[in-house]
């Protein structure tokens, strides 16, 4: 193989990625006397106004995703919250 189709051996084969934004979300886990489907909330650290329970930890991050994507992807944007 060339080198000069794939890149110099020793030298940087790809660029540093960007860091564009960090989210933080905060999981709880609500206990077992509340309602089994609503067990564990996600919440945008630092907007509690902005969550989403669900029966599982990793569904209510999904959860909190999917029904707050116009947000996110503000914030995700630069726009800002």
């Amino acid at each position: 193989m060339s080198d000069r189709l794939f890149g110099p051996a020793d030298g940087p084969t790809a660029l540093e990625p960007e860091l564009v934004t960090m989210v933080a979300v905060a999981v709880y886990d609500r206990g077992p006397s509340v309602d089994r489907a609503e067990r564990y909330e996600a919440q945008l650290a630092g907007y509690s106004v902005v969550r989403a329970r669900a029966s599982s930890s990793w569904q209510a991050v999904r959860r909190l995703v999917s029904e707050h994507r116009t947000l996110l992807e503000r914030r995700w944007s630069g726009a800002g919250l």
